[in-house]
C-alpha cells in the first residue's frame, strides 16, 4: 500500500505531465489559428485588389485614373474626388498590409507585393501629389513607411 507522500508525489508527476501536454496542445492551436488568420488576411487583401480592378474597368473612371496619375492637381474637384476614391483602395490595402505585417499577421510575400505597389504608385507625379495632400488620413507608421519610399525615390532620381 502506498503512503500519503508517495500518492502526493504521483499526483504531482501526473499534474506536471498534464501541464506539458496542455502546453503542447495550446502551441499547436495557436499555430493553426495564426495560419488561419494569415489566410483570411490574404483573401481580404486580394479582395481589395479586385475592388480596385472593378473600379477602373469603367471607361470614365479609367480615364480619370490615367489623368490623375499624371497630374492630380490638374484635375477638377469632382475628378480629384473620384481619383482619390480609386487610389485610396490601393493605399488603404497597403496600409492594412503594413499593419498586419508589423503584427506578424501577414507573411512577407504578400507584404512585399503591397509594399511594391506603394513604390510603383509613387513613381507617378499625380500619385505623389495625392499622397502629399492626403497622407494625414493614414496612421503615422504607414506614413513614415510611404514617406521613406518617397524619399528614396527622390534620392534615386537625383543620382
Amino acid at each position: 500500500m502506498m503512503d500519503l507522500a508517495t500518492l502526493a508525489n504521483l499526483g504531482e508527476a501526473i499534474g506536471g505531465v498534464a501541464v506539458v501536454v496542455s502546453l503542447v496542445y495550446l502551441s499547436f492551436q495557436i499555430r493553426t489559428n495564426t495560419k488561419t488568420v494569415r489566410a483570411s488576411n490574404y483573401i481580404d487583401l486580394v479582395g481589395n485588389a479586385n475592388e480596385f480592378n472593378s473600379a477602373v474597368i469603367d471607361p470614365a473612371t479609367a480615364a480619370i485614373w490615367v489623368s490623375g496619375l499624371s497630374d492630380y492637381e490638374g484635375l477638377n474637384a469632382e475628378d480629384q474626388a473620384r481619383f482619390g476614391g480609386v487610389i485610396s483602395l490601393l493605399f488603404n490595402a497597403a496600409q492594412r498590409a503594413h499593419h498586419l505585417h508589423e503584427t506578424d499577421l501577414l507573411g512577407d510575400e504578400m507584404w512585399e507585393s503591397l509594399a511594391h505597389t506603394v513604390d510603383v504608385l509613387l513613381e507617378n507625379e499625380g500619385a505623389r501629389q495625392w499622397w502629399e495632400a492626403n497622407q494625414h488620413w493614414f496612421p503615422i507608421g504607414f506614413r513614415a513607411f510611404a514617406n521613406r519610399k518617397l524619399a528614396s525615390r527622390i534620392v534615386n532620381a537625383a543620382e
